[in-house]
């Protein structure tokens, strides 16, 4: 399920499923609709530690990503030399006051309210 974020008049649609697939989508779930097949319902402000960076200006944002060893697909064999690729990992917006991050917990979605990321772990400030 995704995680979306209300920002002023737009919407942020932040989803992972697996290493290496992170969705963001602006304005494209209509949260009034789940159709009647389908037993979903939206849940409001769920996490109990996202209440005390709700309501904050977002001061910028960055793209979290992290590492993947990747030595079984991608060996040089003339250096023997185990290749590193970074993959997108999520979303971090840096507030007034606080930090809030949803992250790829590889089969669902990680908030995280702290942004003291492991050494494999690269934040990029894209706003």
């Amino acid at each position: 399920m995704p995680v979306i974020i209300e920002a002023g008049n737009e919407q942020i649609e932040l989803c992972a499923n697996r290493i290496g697939e992170y969705s963001i989508t602006f304005n494209t779930i209509n949260l009034e609709f789940a159709p009647s097949s389908m037993q979903i319902s939206w849940k409001e402000n769920k996490l109990n530690e996202i209440h005390r960076v709700l309501n904050q200006e977002i001061r910028s944002i960055e793209m979290i990503e992290s590492t993947v060893h990747i030595s079984c697909l991608k060996k040089d064999q003339l250096s023997g030399k185990v290749a590193v690729d970074y993959v997108i990992d999520g979303i971090g917006f840096n507030l007034e006051r606080g930090y809030l991050a949803v992250c790829n917990g590889l089969d669902e979605n990680i908030i995280l309210t702290s942004n003291d990321f492991h050494q494999t772990i690269k934040c990029t400030s894209i706003k």
